[in-house]
């Protein structure tokens, strides 16, 4: 699902969202494929072939839109891929480097104001760290001690003193020391706080100032994913002053807290969470709680508002065999990823746990997770000198081709030049589309509705018949790659745990190998003898069968004017005769002549008048073919004079066009939008072969598209597998307009 990132409504304007599968070691696109979404929903899947290497992989998601921005902001999805034979990984390697950093609440450190600083302890992956430490003064002495809470980070309560200099020493995992630069401190300035727990209805915010001469004016702006959602103007009066801002007007998500001055200068900056606790809920009824290997589930959900108000969406739904799927601790979900992961910085561990409904612990961790990954400090000099790139692509409504238009030397023509488009498809059905190329060259067939690969045949024509033109398509595609640190295992399990996966998977593909070669009938040697069939007789173009006569045009056949004149002397009873620009053909029977009017002219199987046929460069032709008598009755009255059939090179379907550079004539390969797979489920209430092959697949079942209508119900059904296990229901979507829903179901197969 594609969202509109200041609403998190599904995206009804781009329409093709490109997705990527990225060797993450090698930093290569292993394979791309191009979604076609409706009102922002579509799906796809790639098929990881049994020769690719084991190790970390990445999914990146974006749309022609989002290129006009950093990759960081891209969609993407980690994971890793195990071999049968997972070796001793690193035993040599040193220990993780650590990182460590401080966070002063709102951005700053002042002389003489208590501040809240948080921290953060990881290690080279971006895995949390335990870690202890203590603050000293210029002289040694400690100021305080700290130790982490939750994943390496923690807070303390803190106020610098006027003149001193403070550095601090932190052990990690009690086995590596390291001193830490501390924050500067400036002498004059702002601390912002928040409380955003001690009041259910109101957020509380502090601002304090150290220096205190007259009333000042201040601007507090509460911004929820770029909207604005609340602005207040404040008049500080005191050193301290506290702003109430009812959570009722905020929307529930992350919310900028911004502190400027009267010159709309922001001063500092805090990350809140505002949980209005009011996420819908799913409720799955299931006939049975326990059922039968490979009896049929029938599930059906019901989503509900906070009031109990039905709620129409659309999600994805998986089943999986938790026997051998273990739940990891880096769970991540679509609510996680839109409410928090899309908008702070770095790897987030196991956001999740965040959003655990009943939690209490769970809104504190996540308000220090923001203290330290959605950390802010604003340089002014940034801010004030900021100035807007151009955009350099587009919202896309459709697919597009793209390019320009010159003449051989590389210049532009004078006029306008003329464009057709043909697209073949794989059934070898065409589509036509026509355009004009801009004054400059630059021309564009946009918002194509094209699936799978097809064939393009590209034509210019400049001014009336001048197809001396040079097109040059341009490059759409999006290969860069930023480097990033990705965790060597993203899902950590039990040593034990994953042997014993890697040993069950491998035995099922061994399972399935036996099967298949058992079904195999070993014969003994045998001959096949049969004439040679000439291979046109398979070609969609030709309706006939053996012509009488045909000329297989070969390289050497040079010098003719026209493809007619190819004919002149060589098949016996066609007359070729007259100017040879323009010649009259006769064909005459056995013994019988068929009269002075000339055949009937049909180019690659479609009946056309003799001057395309003269038109065409003999050097395009691949055979001529002539039908008489009664190999021509296939055409009816018009075959009554005969038949030329011209079949071209390009016209054959098995012709190797990618690298024909014929003059004003462009024809390469494309790829269209991506024709999804269906998800294969067993019918096990039929008797069809292959239903007796054992089952242990560890995904019983996958849906994309599964919606609740205006009552708030939705179905779905499927039949489960061979294995004794429990089995869990995974859901995750949007219900309208763009409210994040996940939920989970369990039950036992007996």
């Amino acid at each position: 699902c594609l969202v509109e990132g200041m609403t998190n409504h599904p995206d009804t304007v781009s329409i093709p969202l490109y997705v990527d599968l990225i060797d993450a070691a090698k930093g290569r696109v292993v394979d791309s494929k191009t979604i076609q979404l409706t009102k922002g929903f579509g799906n796809g899947e790639f098929k990881l072939a049994d020769t690719l290497a084991g190790g970390a992989y990445r999914i990146r998601a974006y749309t022609s839109w989002m290129k006009n921005f950093p990759e960081s902001e891209f969609f993407h999805k980690d994971f890793y891929l195990f071999e049968f034979e997972e070796k001793e990984v690193r035993k040599t390697e040193k220990m993780p480097e650590h990182d460590f950093n401080f966070f002063p609440e709102g951005g700053q450190l002042v002389s003489g104001l208590q501040s809240r600083i948080a921290f953060k302890a990881s290690d080279k992956l971006g895995k949390g760290v335990n870690v202890t430490g203590a603050v000293f003064n210029s002289a040694g002495d400690t100021v305080i001690k700290f130790e982490s809470q939750h994943l390496g980070m923690g807070i303390f309560n803190f106020t610098p003193e006027k003149g001193q200099k403070y550095r601090a020493r932190v052990s990690f995992n009690a086995i590596e020391e390291k001193d830490i630069a501390f924050p500067d401190i400036a002498e004059k300035g702002y601390i912002l706080m928040t409380d955003n727990f001690s009041n259910p209805k109101n957020l509380k915010t502090f601002v304090f100032r150290n220096t205190v001469t007259e009333p000042e004016d201040m601007i507090l702006v509460a911004q929820c994913r770029g909207k604005v959602v609340y602005s207040a103007r404040v008049q500080l009066t005191k050193p301290a002053s506290a702003i109430l801002i009812p959570k009722e007007e905020l929307p529930a998500g992350l919310i900028k807290i911004t502190l400027l001055n009267i010159q709309s200068r922001p001063v500092c900056e805090r990350l809140i969470y505002n949980n209005l606790g009011r996420s819908p809920e799913v409720t799955f009824n299931l006939t049975q709680s326990t059922y039968v290997k490979r009896s049929k589930t029938t599930v059906e959900i019901q989503v509900s508002g906070p009031k109990g108000e039905p709620l129409a969406g659309e999600f994805s739904v998986a089943v999986l065999d938790k026997n051998q799927i273990k739940d990891h601790d880096d769970e991540r979900h679509i609510r996680s990823y839109l409410m928090l992961e899309s908008e702070v910085k770095g790897y987030v561990e196991n956001p999740a746990a965040y959003f655990v409904a009943g939690d209490p612990k769970a809104s504190v961790l996540l308000d220090l997770l923001l203290m330290t990954q959605g950390w802010r400090r604003y340089s002014w000099e940034q801010v004030l000198n900021y100035q807007e790139k151009p955009y350099l692509y587009p919202l896309e409504r459709g697919l597009a081709i793209s390019g320009e238009i010159t003449k051989p030397n590389g210049k532009n023509f004078e006029k306008a030049v003329n464009l057709t488009m043909m697209i073949t498809k794989p059934d070898s059905s065409t589509q036509l589309y026509f355009t004009e190329a801009e004054l400059d060259g630059r021309f564009e067939f946009y918002g194509l509705d094209v699936k799978d690969s097809v064939r393009v045949l590209l034509q210019a024509i400049a001014g009336k018949n001048n197809r001396n033109t040079a097109i040059i398509i341009g490059n759409n595609d999006f290969r860069q790659i930023d480097l990033v640190r990705i965790p060597y295992r993203p899902v950590t399990f039990a040593a034990h745990d994953l042997a014993a996966y890697l040993k069950f998977s491998k035995e099922i593909l061994e399972l399935e190998r036996k099967l298949r070669l058992n079904k195999v009938i070993f014969l003994d040697e045998f001959v096949v003898k049969a004439k040679k069939v000439d291979q046109r007789l398979k070609d969609r173009r030709v309706l006939y069968g053996q012509p009488d006569a045909s000329i297989k045009v070969t390289d050497n056949m040079t010098g003719y004017s026209n493809v007619l004149e190819i004919l002149r002397g060589r098949v016996a009873g066609v007359q070729v005769s007259g100017d040879m620009f323009n010649p009259s053909v006769v064909i005459r029977g056995i013994g019988t002549l068929s009269g002075s009017s000339e055949p009937t002219y049909i180019l690659d199987g479609t009946i056309v008048d003799k001057s395309l046929i003269l038109s065409i460069p003999a050097t395009d032709v691949e055979y001529i073919d002539v039908l008489k008598g009664p190999s021509a009755a296939i055409y009816g009255s018009r075959g009554g004079n005969g038949v030329i059939s011209v079949l071209t090179k390009r016209g054959n379907p098995d012709y190797d066009w990618k690298n024909d550079n014929t003059p004003g004539i462009k024809r390469f390969g494309w790829k269209g939008y991506s024709v999804p797979a269906e998800f294969y489920v067993p019918p096990y209430d039929q008797e069809i072969p292959g239903n007796e092959r054992p089952d242990f697949r560890s995904t019983v079942y996958w849906n994309p598209v599964v919606r609740t209508d205006a009552t708030g119900k939705g179905k779905f059904e499927y039949f489960n597998t061979d294995n004794e296990a429990t089995f869990e229901i995974y859901l995750e979507g949007l219900v309208f307009p763009g409210t994040p829903v996940t939920g989970r179901k369990t039950y036992q197969v007996k």
